[in-house]
């Protein structure tokens, strides 16, 4: 997986969160923006190519001050 293509996709917008992704989101107090820019900055920590709908990964990322 590559994550620059991950990115590429955030910057231009082409990308969408799964519901429970946006469930977790509203339980943690995490805004769109702040997984956006832990994206744009972050590295792949972890593949599942074999995850149950299609391939994903782990991105390590931190929201910068």
């Amino acid at each position: 997986m590559d994550v620059g293509a991950i990115q590429k996709k955030i910057t231009l917008g082409d990308y969408r969160f799964s519901d429970h992704a946006i469930k977790r989101m509203i339980e943690r107090s995490i805004e769109r923006t702040e997984v956006e820019e832990a994206i744009h900055d972050g590295a792949i920590i972890e593949e599942y190519p074999d995850d149950k709908y299609s391939p994903s990964c782990l991105i390590y990322g931190q929201k910068l001050m």
